[in-house]
């Protein structure tokens, strides 16, 4: 679910000043400081599982009072979030807040089943005619992906 803080600044400014004191305490503070108040600075923060664990209520209360349920950017993505917001993987950026799921519901997708049964058909053939052709390097490369 991306949160941008045009859309949603109470939300944005509140995760921001929930994890502020993370960040001093960890002597980031300078980094953090750079992609909060610098609005075109590229880096990405991951706000940490253990800080999120102990927020996530408060920024909760912060994104149903904004209006993220029933916002047209962001409906679709809550529903699917709304239950599970404490185990998702939160993100800042200079300008938007990213929560997502660790593990993306892809079960529930038939269709994503079925690339990835495809993408493994094709791993598989290539694995087994990189064996017959025999080149070193392609040995170490059949080595490397069949072993992960």
């Amino acid at each position: 679910m991306h949160l941008d803080d045009a859309n949603f600044p109470q939300t944005y400014s509140t995760l921001v000043n929930t994890i502020r004191g993370y960040y001093e305490a960890t002597h980031s503070i300078q980094l953090f400081e750079q992609v909060v108040s610098q609005k075109l600075d590229p880096t990405v923060l991951f706000v940490p599982t253990f800080i999120w664990e102990d927020i996530n209520k408060k920024i909760i209360e912060v994104i149903i009072a904004e209006g993220v349920p029933t916002s047209n950017s962001t409906k679709y993505a809550w529903e699917h979030l709304r239950d599970n917001v404490d185990l998702c993987a939160v993100f800042l950026t200079s300008n938007s807040i990213e929560i997502t799921p660790f593990l993306p519901p892809v079960h529930l997708i038939r269709i994503v089943k079925t690339y990835i049964y495809k993408s493994l058909i094709i791993v598989g053939f290539i694995v087994f005619y990189a064996k017959k052709l025999a080149t070193p390097w392609i040995l170490v490369l059949v080595e490397v992906t069949t072993h992960k």
